[in-house]
C-alpha cells in the first residue's frame, strides 16, 4: 500500500515540476543567493503511529506473554544543512536531522497460573519514559528554483541513512496477590532498548528567502549580506526489520514528514 503521508509530500514537488516546464518570468530569472549556503533549523516530526510488541516470558514452568503498545511522535527535529551549486541550478547538499522523545506504553500480559496449567491470568499497567531517537543522515541532489531576486525553492531528494534507537517492553516482574491466585500484579516493566541502521530515501522542499539585506533597518550590517531564513519540508522512511528476543516484530517506521524553519547563511 502507497503511504499516504509520502503521497502528501510529493503535492509540492508536483507544482514545482509543473513550474519547470511553464514558460515564463519565473524561469527566465538568475539563482538568487549564494553557491554555498549553510541551515540550521528547529521545528516538527509531524508523523505519529502506534505499535504493538509482543515478547514472550518463562514462567512456573510455562510461557507466558507480553505485549506493549505505544504511540510513537510527534517530536521535536533539529536539522543542520550544508550544500552547494554544482552547475547553473543543479546542486548537491548533506543534512543530518535529529528527531526524538519519550513516551508511555499500555502494557498487557498473560501470566501462568502456579497451579493450573494453560490458565493464564491478564494482567495491565504501563511503561513509562520509552525513548525513542533517530538520527538521520540526508545526501541529496538539488534543484534551484529563483521566485524572485531574493528568493530560493530547492527541491532536493536522494538517499537517507538512519541510526535509530527504540525502547520496546521485553518483559515483567509479576506480584502475586495470595490465595487463590486467581489474579496478579505487574510489578515492573522490563525495557529493551534496540539500535538498528538503515537505509531509506527522502524528498523535500526548502523555500529560503536571502533579501534581509533589503530591510532598511538592517541593511547598515554586511553581516546581513549573507544571512537569511527559511522553511524546510522533507519527508523521509525506512522500514528495517526487528526482533526482540528472537520474534520477529512489527517492521519499525523511521522518518516521518518533517517541517522546519531556521536560518541560512550563504557564502
Amino acid at each position: 500500500m502507497i503511504d499516504v503521508v509520502f503521497l502528501r509530500a510529493l503535492v509540492p514537488l508536483v507544482v514545482v515540476g509543473f513550474l519547470l516546464i511553464v514558460p515564463g518570468r519565473v524561469a527566465a530569472q538568475s539563482v538568487p543567493g549564494h553557491r554555498i549556503t549553510v541551515g540550521a533549523n528547529i521545528g516538527a516530526h509531524t508523523g505519529s503511529a502506534s505499535r504493538t510488541d509482543v515478547a514472550e516470558f518463562s514462567a512456573l514452568r510455562e510461557i507466558g506473554s507480553v505485549r506493549g503498545t505505544q504511540t510513537i511522535g510527534p517530536y521535536t527535529v533539529f536539522d543542520g544543512s550544508g550544500s552547494t551549486l554544482v552547475w547553473k541550478r543543479l546542486g548537491v547538499g548533506l543534512a543530518v536531522s535529529h528527531a526524538g522523545g519519550k513516551t508511555t506504553a499500555s502494557v498487557e500480559a498473560e501470566v501462568p497460573h502456579p497451579f493450573f496449567f494453560d490458565f493464564h491470568r491478564t494482567a495491565t499497567a504501563s511503561a513509562t519514559d520509552l525513548e525513542r531517537r533517530e538520527l538521520i543522515y540526508h545526501v541529496s541532489a538539488q534543484l534551484a528554483i529563483p521566485l524572485g531576486s531574493s528568493t530560493r525553492l530547492t527541491v532536493l531528494g536522494g538517499p537517507s541513512r538512519f541510526d535509530a534507537s527504540q525502547d520496546l517492553v521485553s518483559g515483567i516482574e509479576t506480584s502475586e496477590q495470595g490465595f487463590p491466585f486467581d489474579s496478579v500484579d505487574i510489578a515492573a516493566s522490563q525495557v529493551e532498548r534496540l539500535s538498528v541502521k538503515s537505509w531509506g530515501y527522502h524528498v523535500g522542499v526548502d523555500l529560503a528567502y536571502h533579501g534581509l539585506k533589503n530591510i532598511s533597518m538592517l541593511s547598515g550590517s554586511a553581516l546581513f549580506d549573507h544571512l537569511g531564513v527559511g522553511v524546510l519540508i522533507r519527508y523521509s522512511r525506512s522500514r528495517p526489520s526487528i526482533e526482540l528476543r528472537g520474534v520477529e516484530q512489527t517492521l519499525l517506521e523511521l522518518g516521518s514528514l518533517h517541517a522546519v524553519g531556521g536560518l541560512r547563511v550563504g557564502f
